[in-house]
């Protein structure tokens, strides 16, 4: 899966059953508002490595349609 649009997708993806994202390029950790687990982050380039929590309330796969 791309990792773009993170707040959009976040409910789809936890509805899906993704447990794990992964940041194999620069790119910003989503908002800790949407709960996870950093798993690693590495200092000198940047990725990271994340276990998507429980959705957060106020995200469902409902909400994160257009």
């Amino acid at each position: 899966m791309a990792f773009t649009d993170v707040v959009a997708n976040w409910g789809r993806w936890h509805a899906m059953g993704v447990r794990y994202a992964v940041a194999f390029h620069v790119v910003e950790r989503p908002p800790r508002r949407l709960g996870y687990r950093v798993l690693y982050s590495s200092p000198r380039l940047g990725l990271w490595a994340v276990e998507l929590a429980d959705a957060p309330s106020g995200v469902t796969e409902s909400a994160s349609r257009p």
